[in-house]
């Protein structure tokens, strides 16, 4: 408007554009992101759920981006797009119980901004380790004359598996009895050398884990060699 006698005017409109500021960090939906897999889980394996960052800004300052910190690059990748974590590595819960690192978000502003999380991977046991027999065969001498009851000697099996249980057992009827859990074989019925000499016993160790342990039971076997002798020590058992 002019200062005239009768003062004139005109109206123009302008338009502003706001520009996007890069302002804003990619935000994590958790802070901690709790995932579990098999000890058995084979590479290429995906992690669900994906983690996931937001962003407010526009545009490339609000494209998110995902990268994992170099502690765990021998393991796992991420895919920077979708945030999906995968397998690298096989996994041995024997040796690792679970795998801890951080996993960065950043946007594609200038300058980019950055933010972090956790992941936690927790390696589930299963039973993938079979019982393994000390020796490889027993042979045991008895007394011509065996009483009920005697003791004749103990297998012993070990398992790799964390807080497997190892159960005993003879695998064919027999005049022998074996305590499921320490392996003791005692005799069971009277043995006379003139009845029977010898006799093949053929034992069978199975593991089984703790109550929610995963996977199939797994079983071996040793022979022993039962053989009755014109003497009266009790028992000697040796490797063959």
């Amino acid at each position: 408007m002019d200062k005239g006698e009768i003062p004139r005017s005109t109206v123009k409109i302008l338009k502003l554009k706001v520009l996007d500021e890069n302002d804003h960090a990619p935000h994590f939906t958790q802070h901690i992101y709790q995932r579990q897999l098999d000890e058995n889980t084979k590479p290429g394996a995906g992690l669900l759920p994906v983690v996931r960052a937001i962003d407010p800004d526009e545009n490339e300052n609000g494209t998110v981006r995902y990268m994992l910190g170099e502690d765990s690059k021998q393991h796992f990748k991420i895919d920077d797009i979708t945030g999906m974590i995968t397998t690298l590595s096989p996994f041995d819960y024997e040796v690792t119980h679970d795998y801890i690192f951080q996993v960065y978000a950043y946007d594609l502003g200038t300058p980019s901004l950055t933010s972090t999380a956790t992941v936690n991977i927790n390696v589930i046991n299963v039973n993938d380790n079979r019982p393994e027999f000390v020796r490889s065969r027993y042979n045991i001498l008895l007394p011509e004359v065996a009483n009920t009851g005697l003791f004749i000697g103990a297998v012993s099996a070990n398992d790799l598996d964390e807080d497997s249980q190892v159960i005993y057992r003879i695998t064919d009827p027999s005049p022998f009895h074996i305590d499921p859990f320490s392996g003791e074989i005692y005799v069971q019925k009277s043995l006379d050398k003139k009845e029977q000499s010898s006799y093949q016993l053929l034992v069978t160790a199975e593991d089984s884990g703790p109550l929610g342990f995963q996977s199939m039971t797994s079983t071996t076997t040793v022979m022993i060699h039962l053989g009755l002798e014109d003497i009266n020590d009790i028992v000697e058992a040796t490797d063959d």
